[in-house]
């Protein structure tokens, strides 16, 4: 599971805030035997739901791939954002 967490500084005296940062953490479930297990899946439903479930995809490939645990060949979803770019 992936879990994207938002970091914002605020400034009291003038009501503002602004985002400072944000990072992307991945949990594994843990089984008895201390082995990851399966969860149920989700169904993305909105397009704002696809998009990020999309991105995560992605983002999965490239840890994977910089790893060096699967080739750009094993990665569908980076290589055809990468194609998509490339075209644009």
């Amino acid at each position: 599971m992936e879990i994207e967490i938002n970091v914002w500084a605020e400034n009291p005296r003038e009501s503002t805030k602004r985002k400072c940062n944000r990072a992307y953490y991945t949990f594994v479930a843990i089984g008895s035997d201390g082995k990851p297990k399966p969860v149920p899946g989700i169904e993305p439903e909105t397009p704002g739901e696809i998009e990020r479930y999309e991105s995560a995809l992605r983002r999965r490939e490239f840890r994977l791939l910089l790893a060096d645990r699967i080739g750009l060949n094993e990665a569908p979803n980076l290589a055809s954002y990468l194609d998509a770019i490339r075209e644009a």
